[in-house]
């Protein structure tokens, strides 16, 4: 009796290190991920040029005298990029 408390023990075990594991790789990605943002929040707020870059991208500013340019495919170039994914 006492082996199969002893072996349920060792697969607990393993199961919890293993998650443990897991969440250790995750947290590391979220740790670098967050240090990106803290980054990105502070150009934002002190770098003309990342602020404008926002502007025009989320906002869709221009500056004067500019003209926007808007590329759409036409249906044989659409059809010919969905051949070469299939």
């Amino acid at each position: 009796m006492s082996y199969v408390f002893i072996a349920n023990a060792l697969i607990k075990y393993f199961d919890v290190k293993q998650k443990y594991k897991i969440l250790e790789q995750k947290l590391s990605l979220l740790k670098t991920k967050n240090s990106e943002l803290k980054q990105e929040l502070f150009l934002t707020k002190t770098d003309s040029a990342t602020i404008e870059y926002y502007v025009r991208k989320e906002l869709g500013y221009m500056k004067p005298g500019e003209k926007l340019y808007i590329l759409k495919k036409t249906p044989e170039k659409q059809n010919r990029s969905d051949e070469k994914n299939n």
